[in-house]
């Protein structure tokens, strides 16, 4: 993420805020959605906590996020889609969510994957961001305490200003 600036950030299913604390400072704007008020209350107070007070934390549901336009230059959801029942209408959120042009950033656990589906990790990945819209430009496994995890980075196509 390194290679173009963050801009407006949505942290779908953000959980204690973890990615908001990671890319916040760098963000313009910054929401973390999630559908626990628990969870939102803990994120306001490490993300608080951590002195980014211009990131916003709202009460929301990732298969109908509540952004009525495409806002976000970046979109990341760490850990939430593989499982969930459905993943590809989640998926199609982020979509809609993001700006043409804008960067969809989706982290999630090798084991989880392979559960969820019978394809490759990596295809099932690749498939969801085909059939949301988006195109992959990156897929990557990456080792960490925490787990094989497998980071994807898709673009949302910017509309062809050459069609009329």
């Amino acid at each position: 993420l390194k290679s173009e600036p963050i801009g407006a950030l949505l942290d779908v299913g953000t959980g204690s805020g973890h990615m908001l604390q990671l890319l916040g400072a760098k963000a313009t704007r910054a929401v973390g959605v999630d559908i626990s008020s628990e969870a939102l209350r803990l994120a306001r107070t490490k993300v608080h906590g951590a002195g980014l007070s211009h990131c916003e934390l709202q009460r929301g549901d990732m298969y109908d996020l509540p952004f009525a336009a495409p806002l976000f230059d970046t979109v990341v959801a760490e850990r939430v889609l593989a499982g969930t029942d459905r993943p590809l209408v989640a998926h199609t959120e982020i979509t809609r969510t993001l700006k043409h042009g804008g960067r969809a950033v989706i982290i999630e656990d090798f084991d989880s994957l392979s559960s969820a589906s019978s394809a490759n990790p990596i295809s099932t990945l690749r498939d969801w961001f085909a059939k949301a819209g988006l195109e992959v430009s990156r897929v990557r496994p990456v080792d960490t305490e925490a787990g094989h995890l497998l980071v994807a980075i898709g673009r949302r196509v910017a509309r062809s200003t050459a069609a009329a």
